[in-house]
């Protein structure tokens, strides 16, 4: 059934939106830590690479980001203002662009890689490795950008069951390749596999992006969904909707940009601690990673009920359910944490047998549990913002937490006073408290409630808040 997120209970609406969400994250961040784990039993230095070349990654990440955050807002609220025809062409724009984007990406860092990872170690094992594993994920970039595309869209016109199902079909995919190609024979089956190393789990991941797309694909142009945007539209180029795409999405793109920056000077930093400093924040990195799940899947909800009620100019119905994301996400992140510190031991032995890992993981674990419980609250306020597409408290929230805060802490903590490995851990929480703060006081401010990104009636406030 069909769910129209401008009416009935807004509660019911956020979970009924976020849980599908929760659930396709879940299960790619599953796979996540399943790569890990597989990777894990390669070696430490396997690890360690790719830990490095994720965080290179994700700074060519910014370039999906310009488009793929704007397109949330101006989706949903062309879809909430029961304009089809333009949240089709939005849909399409979305996807070519990208795409294009995605080249320019992979044209610039491919040949840049090789000196980007040599900013995090001299091992020539641990940088062997990490090319092996990261040129492939490069020039298939244009793929795993057009997959998140398909995704977003499903989800931004309240169809987010079918949203989740692309991501199942990714993360299964993953699981069941992972071991094939990385392994000569696969581990606890006993049967032959390909024997390509730490390859094979970049291979793996990019044969169920590129899977995933075609899936995606499949439902939104054959109609299948609530809009059905054209094959000819891929074709040319909207420059009224691309500007769009552009101005709205920059503001997080550049956030981006210089939180990757600054993650890769993070990771520098961490670096001087040794490969199983690497080995260590690398697990810590995906355990993160799969906790934020729920905060994903309630921000991501969160933000496109309130694009619609917005582009139905109800004002008060998108406040609701920006309170009832910060709550949901504090509960969430504060019951999560306190089963973390129960089971961490037991947590890390899934990923590696090394005792000095272990040890060093659970106090970074330990250091940054607390920022979870902070971006629970902040997150689910947050949706408001996206979902209207102010997106300049993001800019300004990701310039203090990162820069402002963190690399100084660390400059300090580590460099100055050399202080130990948890202190580096530490950082991400002093950095996401000074964030949260920027998050909070613009949503407190209230500007969002009359902003929009497609042209309409003036926004109104509502008669109670």
């Amino acid at each position: 059934m069909k769910r129209d997120l401008t009416q009935g209970s807004v509660t019911g609406n956020l979970v009924a939106t976020a849980i599908p969400i929760m659930l396709g994250s879940m299960a790619q961040m599953l796979y996540e830590l399943v790569d890990m784990a597989w990777v894990g039993q390669l070696s430490a230095s396997s690890v360690a690479a790719v830990t490095i070349f994720t965080t290179i990654y994700f700074m060519t990440f910014v370039l999906n980001n310009i488009v793929g955050n704007s397109s949330v807002s101006l989706i949903s609220q062309s879809f909430g203002s029961k304009d089809h025809e333009r949240t089709e062409r939005v849909v399409e724009q979305t996807l070519v662009f990208k795409a294009l984007l995605a080249v320019v990406a992979s044209v610039i860092t491919l040949p840049l890689l090789p000196y980007l990872l040599r900013l995090f170690t001299d091992d020539a094992v641990v940088l062997n490795e990490a090319l092996a594993y990261g040129q492939l994920r490069i020039i298939m970039l244009p793929v795993m950008f057009s997959s998140l595309t398909v995704a977003t869209a499903l989800r931004c016109v309240g169809d987010s069951k079918r949203a989740m199902q692309i991501m199942f079909v990714s993360a299964g995919l993953n699981v069941v390749l992972d071991p094939l190609l990385i392994f000569e024979q696969v581990p606890l089956l006993g049967i032959p596999g390909m024997g390509l190393g730490i390859f094979g789990a970049a291979l793996a991941t990019e044969i169920s992006a590129a899977l995933a797309f075609i899936f995606g694909a499949w439902i939104l142009f054959s109609g299948k969904s609530q809009v059905q945007p054209k094959l000819h539209g891929l074709l040319r180029l909207d420059w009224e909707i691309d500007w769009q795409l552009l101005k709205i999405g920059l503001p997080l793109s550049l956030e981006s940009l210089l939180r990757s920056v600054g993650d890769v000077l993070v990771l520098r930093l961490v670096s001087g601690f040794g490969t199983i400093a690497l080995a260590a924040m690398g697990i810590v990195q995906r355990l993160v990673g799969f906790l934020f799940v729920p905060l994903n899947g309630l921000m991501s909800g969160g933000s496109t009920i309130v694009g619609q009620n917005l582009g139905a100019q109800d004002v008060g119905r998108a406040e609701q359910t920006a309170k009832a994301a910060a709550w949901l996400g504090l509960g969430s992140m504060t019951a999560l944490s306190l089963l973390v510190v129960l089971l961490q031991t037991q947590i890390f032995r899934l990923f590696t047998a090394d005792p000095a890992v272990i040890d060093m993981g659970r106090s970074a674990l330990i250091a940054l549990l607390p920022m979870l419980v902070i971006a629970g609250f902040t997150l689910g306020l947050a949706a408001a913002l996206a979902g209207a597409g102010y997106n300049m408290p993001f800019l300004v929230s990701g310039i203090v937490a990162r820069w402002v805060v963190q690399i100084p802490f660390l400059l300090v903590t580590v460099k100055l006073l050399h202080l130990p490995f948890i202190y580096a851990a530490f950082s991400f929480t002093v950095s996401e408290l000074a964030g949260s703060c920027i998050i909070v006081a613009a949503y407190l401010r209230g500007r969002w409630r009359t902003w929009r990104v497609i042209k309409s009636e003036p926004a109104a406030e509502p008669a109670t808040a």
